[in-house]
């Protein structure tokens, strides 16, 4: 392919980057002002987080109170941003982009992948607020967590297979599906939250 035909195709793909961006915000506000489903929770018995698959942590999370019956169950507005690789950005004069869609692959040539991230909020509108978080990993030997200023992680992705992220911020959890596969001159990473 010519430079200019390469310019073409990721010109393409950066405006099919901002029409996917735009559908996942919209779909975000549709999802926050569709009717919520009235859940029923017991709190009569209480498991260790080992038996909730929840991450060991050096101290217990503050307990939530019980949603009293009747009452309709919040969902999770904490999600993860991702940065948009700048090789994508930088020729287009568009500065650093984040997404936070329901399911974030790409691949990145040689046998790591490296990415930025970092934990928002969603407001009553559906506008991410930035929020600081804590950030582990069931396996570390897969994904390696370096801790950067403002907030944002580096997620460094070492070998194929399959593990979990889990992040904390704003009294609020998730777990995120990380997973890897090696092709031959790539590193293609998966994920879901």
């Amino acid at each position: 392919m010519t430079r200019g035909t390469l310019g073409v195709v990721a010109g393409i793909v950066v405006l099919g980057l901002f029409v996917l961006a735009g559908l996942t915000q919209r779909m975000r506000k549709a999802e926050a002002e569709a009717p919520v489903e009235v859940a029923t929770v017991s709190t009569d018995v209480m498991l260790p987080a080992s038996a909730t698959g929840a991450a060991p942590s050096a101290a217990p999370a503050p307990a939530s109170p019980p949603i009293a019956a009747g009452a309709p169950a919040r969902k999770s507005q904490l999600v993860v941003a991702f940065q948009l690789d700048r090789k994508l950005t930088q020729g287009q004069y568009l500065g650093d982009m984040w997404v936070s869609p329901p399911t974030f692959q790409f691949a990145q040539p040689g046998d790591r992948y490296v990415v930025r991230a970092r934990l928002q909020t969603l407001d009553a509108s559906g506008e991410p607020i930035e929020v600081s978080g804590d950030w582990a990993t069931r396996d570390p030997g897969m994904l390696a967590i370096t801790r950067l200023q403002n907030g944002e992680v580096q997620l460094d992705i070492g070998k194929p297979g399959h593990t979990e992220l889990v992040v904390r911020a704003a009294g609020e959890s998730k777990v995120l599906q990380v997973e890897a596969r090696r092709t031959v001159d790539a590193m293609e990473v998966a994920f879901r939250q």
